[in-house]
């Protein structure tokens, strides 16, 4: 399976990059997340329950990054294993780009309603924004593949939207779901 996302972030580069890789955001903004913690400076180990329907599974796994730069892009790897239905795994390369706000970025539609736009004044029009933009690709195991796989590509994209409204959320920036040509700075 293919997954792809864009989403403006109104926050600068640096701060969503920190959220990125703070356990305490990731642990509020993924859906289902029981834990995660640091392991080293490149690994977390986490725990997750995922909504697949008619059942909620509990993953256990570990999350890997790789060709890392610096408040800038990364390879995320992922390996969990679940009870009775085995193994899952995904890989997602993340980018994250500095973005001019303009002011037709206020007619969209943000993931959170829960954040305000311009708390302090940063998502104000000429204000930095940024764009943080995926591919990822996963697989599992037949017995997770015999749910459909209709069933699991919906639930890995209410994952994804749940994560970026809960991001949204937990670091006080909006985010909103940009179409897919959106230019980069």
């Amino acid at each position: 399976m293919e997954f792809s996302g864009k989403y403006l972030i109104f926050a600068k580069r640096k701060r969503v990059w920190s959220a990125l890789n703070d356990e305490m955001v990731l642990k509020e903004a993924i859906p289902g997340c029981d834990s995660i913690e640091w392991q080293s400076s490149t690994t977390l180990e986490l725990t997750i329950r995922v909504n697949l329907g008619v059942i909620k599974p509990k993953f256990a796994g570990e999350l890997e990054l790789s060709n890392i730069i610096e408040a800038k892009s990364y390879t995320l790897c992922g390996h969990a294993k679940g009870s009775f239905l085995g193994m899952a795994k995904a890989r997602a390369d993340v980018h994250l780009s500095k973005y001019r706000l303009l002011e037709k970025d206020f007619e969209l539609e943000f993931l959170s309603q829960e954040v305000e736009i311009d708390p302090d004044g940063s998502s104000s029009p000429g204000a930095a924004g940024t764009i943080l933009e995926f591919e990822a690709s996963g697989g599992a195991s037949k017995n997770i593949m015999a749910l459909g796989s209709k069933l699991i590509g919906n639930s890995a994209q209410r994952v994804i939207n749940g994560f970026m409204g809960r991001f949204s959320s937990a670091m006080q920036a909006p985010v909103a779901q940009l179409p897919k040509e959106t230019p980069r700075e």
